[in-house]
């Protein structure tokens, strides 16, 4: 049994927890209830699977933008005829500067996604640092990053979840609940 508060072990028959002081009701739940590290270990693959996928889908996009920028542009320069009167080739180029920027960016940010994808599957100390970076950078990027990067936050950020994934990383410590039965 685990405390509903604070997700430390209840020894059986204590009517509080040791660790927070709070009173630990029995229930049907709480008895079921599962072990936050092994909690933390689901997070931590669905976690790795989604910014996998997210990080392919954006670096593939990024390529398309700047593929995009660098034919696209100046064909449509091109169609301008020659007796117009205004010039939309400085507004061209700098148009595609901000599609190379932006798509340069979105490769960065891609490629830090799959190292932290890779690290948390890996289960390397520095996974969790990376996801959460990685996180807070994709926040801006509405609204499959912004929805990837809270759900990254809010598991990952807490000093309890630090604590455990610390543990989780630790040598010896089993990948998953079947591996070590």
């Amino acid at each position: 049994m685990f405390c509903q508060h604070c997700g430390n072990q209840i020894v059986a028959g204590n009517r509080f927890c040791t660790n927070c002081g709070k009173q630990f009701i029995a229930s049907p739940t709480a008895v079921a209830s599962r072990d936050p590290e092994q909690a933390l270990q689901g997070h931590i693959r669905i976690i790795a699977v989604l910014w996998t996928i997210y990080s392919v889908f954006r670096i593939f996009m990024a390529g398309w933008a700047i593929i995009f920028s660098h034919f696209l542009f100046p064909v449509w320069t091109q169609m301008i005829p020659p007796q117009a009167n205004f010039n939309v080739a400085p507004f061209l180029r700098m148009l595609s500067g901000i599609y190379w920027f932006s798509g340069l960016f979105a490769v960065a940010v891609g490629i830090l996604g799959l190292w932290a994808a890779w690290s948390l599957w890996q289960r390397d100390p520095i996974g969790r640092t990376i996801a959460l970076i990685v996180a807070f950078i994709s926040l801006i990027s509405i609204p499959l990053g912004t929805a990837l990067g809270v759900y990254t936050l809010v598991i990952l950020l807490p000093d309890a979840a630090g604590q455990r994934y610390a543990r989780l990383t630790a040598p010896g410590v089993a990948l998953d609940a079947h591996s070590s039965q």
